[in-house]
């Protein structure tokens, strides 16, 4: 039994990690990603990094170079995801509550090596991509591009 003064149990699930090569077709948390991967391989070529889709506790990996493989363990992933996605999950209605500037659509962040875009199609699932930072790429324009390409079909 849990103790309701203890901080963790007020806390969302810990996100499921899982990599799409190495799960069954049943297990994913999507029916197809409507060739999503292979429009942003095609966008980016090698500058790509990492291409996710996320639902209210898994966050399931669909492409990732060899890099990010070596790059991370899987709990660094996880903690990753946890942080890009379940964070700003929270973050949502609150900051279309703060900022007066219509209903959120996406969140970008820069690093010195890369960028991550997490983008929300429904109210919990989404889009997670990742890239070098050397791709230039007019933001908005590609959220909307991605927005009219994306045929994913979750379960």
């Amino acid at each position: 039994m849990s103790n309701p003064d203890d901080e963790s149990s007020n806390r969302i699930e810990q996100l499921h990690l899982q990599f799409a090569d190495d799960i069954d077709t049943a297990d994913s948390i999507i029916k197809s990603d409507g060739g999503l991967v292979k429009w942003v391989q095609d966008l980016f070529g090698d500058e790509l990094r990492l291409v996710g889709v996320y639902n209210q506790n898994t966050f399931e990996l669909l492409y990732a170079t060899t890099p990010i493989y070596e790059q991370y363990t899987q709990q660094e992933v996880t903690a990753t995801g946890e942080e890009f996605v379940l964070s700003d999950m929270r973050e949502d209605a609150y900051q279309e509550q703060l900022y007066h500037l219509g209903s959120y659509q996406y969140a970008v962040h820069g690093f010195e090596d890369g960028q991550v875009f997490r983008i929300p199609l429904e109210d919990t699932t989404g889009i997670v991509i990742s890239f070098d930072r050397t791709a230039d790429i007019p933001v908005p324009r590609f959220v909307t591009e991605l927005k009219d390409h994306n045929k994913v079909v979750f379960q």
